[in-house]
């Protein structure tokens, strides 16, 4: 009997801080994690794609153990895990998440309708490329 995989880890977490930033109408965890979670599975997902060639652990260590988002998503879609429109959707994320941690005087940040406007959708593709393209429930089923 094949064990039902319930919606758990980094996603229900993610939706349920999308929810929080919807109804508080602050976005700076849903984007920061969104872009830590993106990163994070990317990473897993590079890595087992390495391990899948039989690249030597030690060297796929070396190879990712610097990586940020960007390069992430670079590597991600030049394996074909992921399509342009979804690289162009993880660099504006990375943007979006060095914007709140790396506030520079001056710097206004959306609130209200307009910050719902513009971070609900980010938000909501970054839980669709972890559940459909990293495959993020499989690899924290099987991490735990």
């Amino acid at each position: 009997m094949t064990p039902i995989v319930r919606n758990t880890g980094p996603i229900l977490k993610l939706e349920e801080v999308l929810e929080e930033a919807k109804k508080t109408k602050d976005w700076f965890e849903a984007i920061v994690y969104s872009a830590i979670q993106l990163e994070r599975y990317g990473y897993l997902e590079m890595k087992d794609y390495l391990e899948s060639l039989d690249v030597s652990p030690k060297l796929v260590s070396k190879i990712l153990e610097t990586k940020r988002l960007s390069e992430i998503a670079k590597y991600l879609l030049t394996i074909e895990r992921i399509n342009n429109e979804e690289y162009t959707f993880m660099i504006r994320i990375n943007e979006e998440r060095n914007k709140f941690i790396h506030r520079k005087k001056g710097y206004d940040f959306l609130i209200g309708t307009r910050a719902n406007q513009e971070y609900e959708p980010l938000v909501k593709e970054a839980i669709r490329i972890l559940k459909e393209k990293l495959n993020a429930i499989r690899l924290y089923v099987s991490r735990c």
